[in-house]
């Protein structure tokens, strides 16, 4: 086994999965939490000390439990990898948590080199979450959407990471597999911290970061049609010309340099006031909630939907 193996099996067993969970490859974010109900499978997210996840089975019942500590991208990340040991068939481990991004599978390898029968077992779950997160549909879709042509910077790569509710480093490593990176712009990209980034999209309309850790900064200015699911807390970079609007809104404008307007994302309830004022997005608000919370189909409690 080695990874270009590994990703044909998840590429394979992912596509099965889309078509009978119902899953429609053409929207983004794919609704990772839906699809672990709809596979059957209890879904528990809290607290979990040195763990980011474990496929787990008690009294005949099968379930994913997630630590809730980690960041939105790594959760969703994190549930896709355990429903691939479910969808793989692998045998439910309490003692194996999952590798993100398979770092603790072979983190100094290349896609041709072999691991033991463990490292097996984790590279086709890993495998499984890029593709089933990542459809290259879906991914297509994102880009239309933020009005890139082709990813040219690991800016780019950030903002269509957002949009498609995924870490930034599986994004790199997933745009090789699906063909719109080389692997040598792919592994230049991923070298860049993602904290650097979202600072650097800050600073630009004269916002400063306390920290980059769970918070994410959308730049909206060129993007149209597009879903957005942020979280409280999150920085939106919007069009200077949705300044009166979103000041009329009541929201508080974190900063305006005449070529965006910069709004913390605190609460849905006064974007709704945006309606009709030229907003070109579909917007979804999470709260964040630590702690255990058993979700039936909506991916997180507290959230609200604007259609806007």
């Amino acid at each position: 086994m080695n990874w270009t193996m590994a990703n044909r099996l998840g590429h394979i067993a992912a596509t099965k999965t889309h078509a009978r969970l119902g899953v429609d490859v053409k929207e983004y974010p794919v609704n990772v939490s839906k699809a672990v109900d709809a596979a059957g499978l209890s879904l528990i997210r809290r607290p979990l000390p040195r763990l980011f996840g474990v496929y787990v089975e008690a009294n005949g019942n099968r379930g994913v439990m997630v630590n809730a500590n980690l960041t939105r991208a790594t959760r969703r990340h994190t549930e896709g990898h355990e429903l691939g040991h479910h969808e793989l068939g692998h045998r439910p481990d309490p003692a194996r948590d999952c590798a993100i991004d398979g770092a603790a599978v072979a983190p100094t390898v290349g896609p041709h080199a072999r691991v033991g029968t463990q490292g097996q077992v984790e590279m086709t779950a890993e495998a499984f979450a890029t593709w089933f997160l990542m459809p290259r549909r879906a991914v297509t879709s994102a880009l239309t959407d933020l009005a890139i042509d082709a990813l040219t910077s690991p800016s780019e790569v950030y903002r269509l990471s957002l949009l498609l509710g995924t870490t930034y480093r599986a994004t790199c490593r997933h745009l090789v597999n699906i063909r719109l990176a080389s692997r040598d712009d792919a592994d230049l990209w991923a070298r860049v911290q993602p904290g650097r980034l979202k600072r650097a999209l800050a600073t630009k309309v004269g916002v400063t970061l306390d920290s980059t850790y769970d918070v994410d900064v959308w730049d909206l200015r060129t993007a149209s049609g597009a879903r957005i699911e942020a979280s409280v807390g999150d920085l939106l970079l919007l069009p200077d010309d949705l300044q009166d609007a979103v000041e009329a809104a009541g929201l508080a404008v974190a900063a305006a340099d005449g070529a965006a307007v910069a709004v913390e994302c605190t609460t849905a309830t006064r974007l709704t006031r945006l309606v009709g004022a030229g907003w070109p997005l579909s917007l979804v608000v999470h709260d964040r909630l630590p702690g255990l919370y058993l979700p039936a189909e909506d991916p997180s409690l507290g959230e609200v939907e604007l259609n806007l």
